[in-house]
Protein backbone atom coordinates (compact mmCIF):
# COMPACT_ATOMS: atom_id res chain seq x y z
CA UNK A 1 0.00 0.00 0.00
CA UNK A 2 2.35 3.05 -1.33
CA UNK A 3 -0.60 5.76 -2.31
CA UNK A 4 -1.08 8.11 0.41
CA UNK A 5 -4.15 7.61 2.25
CA UNK A 6 -4.38 11.41 2.57
CA UNK A 7 -4.53 14.14 -0.03
CA UNK A 8 -1.70 16.74 0.97
CA UNK A 9 -3.78 19.81 0.02
CA UNK A 10 -6.31 21.04 3.13
CA UNK A 11 -9.66 22.50 1.81
CA UNK A 12 -10.44 25.39 4.04
CA UNK A 13 -12.85 23.97 6.48
CA UNK A 14 -10.03 21.34 7.20
CA UNK A 15 -7.60 24.15 8.04
CA UNK A 16 -10.05 25.27 10.39
CA UNK A 17 -10.72 21.65 12.09
CA UNK A 18 -7.17 21.02 12.13
CA UNK A 19 -6.48 24.17 14.79
CA UNK A 20 -9.23 23.18 16.53
CA UNK A 21 -8.40 20.42 18.86
CA UNK A 22 -4.98 19.32 20.75
CA UNK A 23 -6.31 15.41 19.93
CA UNK A 24 -4.36 14.37 16.97
CA UNK A 25 -6.01 11.60 14.92
CA UNK A 26 -5.14 8.64 11.76
CA UNK A 27 -5.77 5.48 10.44
CA UNK A 28 -3.69 2.15 10.91
CA UNK A 29 -3.82 -1.12 9.47
CA UNK A 30 -2.59 -4.05 11.01
CA UNK A 31 0.67 -5.25 10.06
CA UNK A 32 1.20 -1.67 8.25
CA UNK A 33 4.44 0.33 9.28
CA UNK A 34 3.12 3.16 9.18
CA UNK A 35 0.12 5.37 10.55
CA UNK A 36 -1.95 7.52 7.96
CA UNK A 37 -2.06 11.14 9.32
CA UNK A 38 -2.35 14.52 8.11
CA UNK A 39 -2.54 15.80 11.83
CA UNK A 40 0.36 13.54 13.95
CA UNK A 41 4.07 14.55 13.54
CA UNK A 42 6.47 12.55 10.80
CA UNK A 43 8.36 11.87 13.64
CA UNK A 44 5.75 9.96 15.57
CA UNK A 45 4.20 7.82 13.39
CA UNK A 46 6.69 5.18 13.11
CA UNK A 47 6.98 4.67 16.88
CA UNK A 48 3.29 5.02 17.12
CA UNK A 49 2.67 2.44 14.34
CA UNK A 50 5.44 0.24 16.19
CA UNK A 51 3.51 0.55 19.80
CA UNK A 52 0.21 -0.58 17.75
CA UNK A 53 1.70 -3.61 16.33
CA UNK A 54 2.84 -4.88 19.90
CA UNK A 55 -0.48 -4.13 21.26
CA UNK A 56 -2.23 -5.94 18.94
CA UNK A 57 0.30 -8.77 19.59
CA UNK A 58 -0.88 -8.49 22.85
CA UNK A 59 -4.68 -7.75 22.93
CA UNK A 60 -7.21 -8.32 20.96
CA UNK A 61 -9.65 -5.94 22.30
CA UNK A 62 -11.99 -3.73 20.26
CA UNK A 63 -10.47 -0.64 21.88
CA UNK A 64 -7.32 -0.19 23.94
CA UNK A 65 -6.17 3.02 25.56
CA UNK A 66 -2.29 3.30 26.19
CA UNK A 67 0.43 5.97 27.09
CA UNK A 68 4.07 5.87 24.60
CA UNK A 69 7.04 7.63 24.65
CA UNK A 70 7.75 9.19 21.27
CA UNK A 71 11.29 11.15 22.08
CA UNK A 72 11.20 13.17 24.88
CA UNK A 73 7.09 13.77 24.76
CA UNK A 74 4.71 11.26 26.07
CA UNK A 75 1.39 10.60 24.69
CA UNK A 76 -1.95 9.37 25.62
CA UNK A 77 -2.95 7.08 22.48
CA UNK A 78 -6.50 5.49 21.70
CA UNK A 79 -7.30 3.41 19.34
CA UNK A 80 -10.47 1.25 18.27
CA UNK A 81 -11.10 -1.34 15.41
CA UNK A 82 -13.49 0.04 12.73
CA UNK A 83 -14.11 -3.33 11.19
CA UNK A 84 -14.26 -5.99 13.62
CA UNK A 85 -14.61 -9.19 12.12
CA UNK A 86 -13.92 -8.19 8.18
CA UNK A 87 -11.99 -10.29 5.49
CA UNK A 88 -10.16 -7.39 5.20
CA UNK A 89 -7.13 -6.50 7.79
CA UNK A 90 -8.02 -4.90 10.25
CA UNK A 91 -8.27 -0.82 10.54
CA UNK A 92 -7.94 1.07 13.64
CA UNK A 93 -8.99 4.61 14.41
CA UNK A 94 -6.23 6.14 16.23
CA UNK A 95 -6.56 9.38 18.57
CA UNK A 96 -3.10 10.65 19.91
CA UNK A 97 -3.12 13.39 22.84
CA UNK A 98 0.59 14.93 23.58
CA UNK A 99 0.77 14.43 27.57
CA UNK A 100 3.86 16.94 27.57
CA UNK A 101 1.83 20.10 28.69
CA UNK A 102 0.13 17.79 31.61
CA UNK A 103 3.74 16.98 32.73
CA UNK A 104 4.68 20.46 32.62
CA UNK A 105 1.55 21.85 34.37
CA UNK A 106 2.56 18.61 37.07
CA UNK A 107 5.68 19.69 37.40
CA UNK A 108 5.35 23.02 38.13
CA UNK A 109 2.34 22.57 40.49
CA UNK A 110 4.97 20.26 42.36
CA UNK A 111 7.42 23.08 42.68
CA UNK A 112 4.56 25.60 43.71
CA UNK A 113 3.61 23.32 46.24
CA UNK A 114 6.78 22.50 47.37
CA UNK A 115 8.10 26.53 48.18
CA UNK A 116 4.61 26.98 49.53
CA UNK A 117 5.13 23.98 52.34
CA UNK A 118 9.09 25.27 52.81
CA UNK A 119 7.43 28.61 53.32
CA UNK A 120 4.93 27.93 56.07
CA UNK A 121 7.20 25.43 57.20
CA UNK A 122 9.14 28.48 57.94
CA UNK A 123 6.77 30.79 59.09
CA UNK A 124 5.41 28.07 61.63
CA UNK A 125 9.12 27.95 63.08
CA UNK A 126 9.60 31.51 63.43
CA UNK A 127 5.99 31.53 65.56
CA UNK A 128 7.12 28.79 67.12
CA UNK A 129 10.00 30.02 68.45
CA UNK A 130 8.79 33.71 69.43
CA UNK A 131 5.95 31.60 71.52
CA UNK A 132 8.61 29.36 73.25
CA UNK A 133 11.00 32.52 73.99
CA UNK A 134 7.59 34.72 75.03
CA UNK A 135 6.24 31.22 77.25
CA UNK A 136 9.90 30.55 79.11
CA UNK A 137 10.97 33.90 79.63
CA UNK A 138 9.56 34.16 82.68
CA UNK A 139 10.40 30.77 83.86
CA UNK A 140 14.34 31.73 83.33
CA UNK A 141 13.51 34.91 85.14
CA UNK A 142 12.21 32.84 87.72
CA UNK A 143 14.98 30.54 87.53
CA UNK A 144 17.61 33.04 88.19
CA UNK A 145 15.64 35.14 90.88
CA UNK A 146 15.40 31.92 92.50
CA UNK A 147 19.09 31.47 92.98
CA UNK A 148 19.58 34.81 93.89
CA UNK A 149 17.24 33.96 97.11
CA UNK A 150 19.91 30.77 97.86
CA UNK A 151 22.54 33.20 97.81
CA UNK A 152 20.87 35.44 100.35
CA UNK A 153 19.08 38.59 98.22
CA UNK A 154 15.18 38.71 99.11
CA UNK A 155 15.18 41.58 97.09
CA UNK A 156 14.46 40.53 94.14
CA UNK A 157 10.93 40.13 92.14
CA UNK A 158 9.95 39.26 88.38
CA UNK A 159 8.06 41.08 86.25
CA UNK A 160 4.33 39.59 86.25
CA UNK A 161 4.28 38.85 82.46
CA UNK A 162 1.20 37.36 82.07
CA UNK A 163 -2.03 36.20 83.89
CA UNK A 164 -2.20 32.35 83.21
CA UNK A 165 -0.50 29.72 85.54
CA UNK A 166 3.15 30.95 85.09
CA UNK A 167 1.94 34.71 86.29
CA UNK A 168 0.20 33.37 89.35
CA UNK A 169 3.60 31.08 90.12
CA UNK A 170 5.55 34.59 89.19
CA UNK A 171 3.35 36.67 91.84
CA UNK A 172 3.70 34.03 94.20
CA UNK A 173 7.23 33.87 94.28
CA UNK A 174 7.51 37.92 94.36
CA UNK A 175 4.76 37.07 97.03
CA UNK A 176 6.95 35.22 99.04
CA UNK A 177 10.14 37.24 98.82
CA UNK A 178 8.49 40.03 99.81
CA UNK A 179 7.50 37.81 103.05
CA UNK A 180 11.17 37.02 103.52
Amino acid sequence: FSAPMFDERLGDSERILEGASDILSGIWLEGDEHVHSRTIPPPVRPALAAHLTAEAQVSREREETFVMQAGAEPFLVFHRALNPGSTFPRAHQVCVYSLAGVVTTQRELRDAILVISLGILLCGAVVLLVLVNKLTLSLRELGTATKEVQAGNFNVSVPVRARDDIGHLVQSFNDMTAGL
